[in-house]
């Protein structure tokens, strides 16, 4: 089944009339590939059928049960692309209330498709003839009274079971993945797994981008928005495209503020009617720049950790969250934990510390904190993997190593001066961390201006 850019024609009948069951003991029998559409209306669910934590509800949706036979062998598609609202959709294997969670959904069948926003899709692999499986369906509840059509059929593309490429897990705008300047080569893309990546251009720069593939593998095309962390859900601003017909698409954007902006590429495959559903392609990117933000080091490097090499630091510019940088940290104690701190001024060689030297300042009126508060985005908590790369415990890094540094800065101030980073301002990080022999160690300093 290929999913369409435009919403389709609904054909809205009268109410259905098989029964609809609403709990797993009720559930409708149907069987083979068909449609089966209900008005989404009704009591809302009391309690929740959980056998397996990855197929929870949320709470207070409306819920339609279906017992599905197979009459065909092969990979099932089951969605509810044809539903007017918003629906989630779950699969157990076997029968009733005895069945057991194979899998859940949630708007991410069509991850942007304004036709399919909030609809569900998912592919069973290698369905039998006669193998049954409870197909559970719930709608918001909402004021109007919603069309819901639950679909299955058979779909065999070899494109839904081919491996993705390294940046997987970037299927939706919020999801893009930040590239850098050059080429990044074997990218796969397919229609139900389509590609978002971010780039930060700066004041009066170009971007250039390249997509480097065969038109008679798959036709892709490029469209370039600008990004709204405020509205994640949505693309942001139409800024280029790119939709020949050949081989390769190029886009390119300059940026005409005065100050640096985050833009989000959008690769897709153009065969949603015809021809193959996947592509592979080479991206080739010139133009990206460093967001504004200057980084410079400081008793660098730092002494030896019990490994034997220095703790380091870096900073990676990320436009839109935050202070718009990531910092990071590698060569590390495996296993040891630690966190960030941040100060109004730097010190060398620094105060002899541990087995290491903390070079934050703290004479002459100047003062440092500590990103270790519990509960908010002031938390770096990490520890050093078997590789030491430092990962994130806490939750506030996109990425799951480093630290996503906040606008808000933990240190208190009189007057409410410098409460929070402020283009101009330079801000200093150094991380501590524990060692392996009970002492403890740093990295390097890093001084980011803003």
């Amino acid at each position: 089944m290929k999913l369409a850019w435009t919403l389709p024609f609904v054909l809205i009948p009268t109410a259905p009339a098989w029964a609809q069951g609403n709990s797993c003991a009720t559930a409708t029998p149907i069987a083979g590939p068909g449609s089966w559409g209900y008005w989404g209306s009704g009591i809302t669910a009391q309690g929740e059928f959980s056998p397996g934590t990855d197929c929870e509800f949320f709470d207070g949706h409306i819920e339609r049960y279906f017992q599905w036979t197979s009459t065909f062998d092969g990979n099932a598609q089951i969605d509810t692309l044809g539903a007017t609202w918003d629906t989630q959709l779950a699969v157990y294997q076997g029968d009733g209330c005895n069945a057991t969670c194979v899998d859940y959904d949630y708007a991410t069948g069509s991850p942007i498709a304004p036709a399919y926003s909030n609809r569900s899709l998912m592919i069973l692999p290698n369905v039998q003839v006669g193998d049954t499986f409870l197909v559970r369906v719930g709608s918001a509840p909402e004021s109007h009274t919603p069309w819901i059509v639950l679909s299955i059929s058979q779909n065999d593309d070899p494109c839904f079971f081919q491996s993705d490429d390294v940046f997987e897990g970037n299927d939706r705008f919020p999801d893009a993945a930040a590239l850098p300047n050059g080429l990044h080569p074997d990218l796969w893309v397919s229609n139900l797994h389509p590609d978002f990546f971010q780039f930060c251009v700066d004041a009066g720069d170009t971007l250039t981008i390249d997509a480097l593939f065969s038109h008679a593998t798959g036709d892709l095309n490029l469209q370039l928005f600008g990004a709204d962390p405020a509205n994640e859900g949505n693309l942001g601003s139409y800024l280029g495209d790119s939709f020949s017909t050949t081989d390769n698409e190029t886009v390119t954007w300059t940026n005409p503020h005065a100050t640096n902006r985050e833009v989000r590429l959008y690769v897709r495959v153009d065969n949603w009617q015809s021809g193959p559903d996947c592509n592979t392609y080479d991206l080739l990117v010139n133009g990206v720049g460093d967001c504004n933000i200057t980084t410079t080091t400081f008793c660098d490097p730092m002494d030896a950790n019990s490994t034997g090499l220095p703790t380091v630091a870096t900073a990676i510019p990320q436009p839109g969250i935050g202070a718009g940088v990531r910092l990071e940290a590698a060569q590390g104690p495996p296993g040891q934990f630690g966190y960030w701190h941040v100060g109004t001024a730097l010190t060398e060689p620094g105060l002899a510390i541990g087995e290491g030297r903390f070079c934050l300042s703290i004479t002459n009126f100047n003062r440092y904190g500590r990103y270790n508060q519990a509960g908010n985005s002031m938390n770096s908590v990490g520890q050093f993997d078997a590789q030491g790369v430092f990962l994130n415990l806490v939750g506030t890094s996109q990425t799951g190593t480093g630290f996503d540094v906040p606008s808000e800065i933990p240190i208190s101030f009189p007057f409410g001066v410098m409460r929070t980073v402020a283009p101009g301002q330079t801000w200093y990080y150094q991380l501590w961390h524990r060692e392996a022999n009970g002492q403890s160690n740093f990295t390097n300093g890093l001084a980011i201006t803003y």
